[in-house]
């Protein structure tokens, strides 16, 4: 009987060691849950900050707006051709230093971006200020010749190009 009896103890032991070790890991677990929710918090808050505006509201870098008024000229006078592609990809090429690789990229990531924008000029207030804020007024000029070779691309520009050309000069104070 007393061995029985200490046989039991034994397995109560046993069984309170196992509760306690299952209450450990079910911690560990919780622990790594709050850790991984620190972890992105810093990416869920940069994403929650950008849900809800509008595709070119995302464009902050003055290469991306560039790029934007370079395919907005482009597109003022129906479709981009060919000739107007390549000379947008010499341009960024040439002035933003980039492999063509990227400057292929950067003009996908752009296209993507102003999809949805209902006429080829709306942009230009925002990618205007966009640029004021970040490049001085050699490179706003550069920029307006960049343009303007994009819009003779495939012989003479369009009057809706010529209206996105003036709207862009007027808009920046050149």
């Amino acid at each position: 009987m007393t061995m029985l009896i200490g046989l039991l103890t034994i397995i109560g032991g046993i069984a309170a060691l196992m509760w306690k070790i299952s209450l450990g890991i079910q911690a560990a677990k919780q622990i790594g849950g709050v850790a991984k929710q620190v972890a992105n918090l810093p990416r869920k808050m940069k994403f929650r900050s950008q849900t809800g505006k509008a595709d070119v509201q995302l464009i902050t870098d003055p290469r991306e707006a560039a790029a934007l008024l370079m395919l907005s000229v482009a597109r003022a006078g129906g479709q981009v051709t060919k000739s107007q592609k390549d000379t947008i990809l010499n341009q960024i090429t040439g002035h933003f230093k980039l492999s063509t690789t990227n400057a292929e990229e950067l003009l996908t990531h752009i296209s993507w971006l102003s999809k949805d924008l209902p006429g080829a000029d709306s942009a230009i207030a925002k990618m205007s200020d966009t640029l004021m804020q970040s490049v001085s007024n050699k490179e706003l000029i550069e920029l307006e010749d960049m343009l303007m070779q994009v819009a003779h691309a495939d012989g003479k520009p369009t009057s809706a190009q010529k209206q996105i050309l003036n709207q862009f000069a007027k808009q920046v104070g050149i």
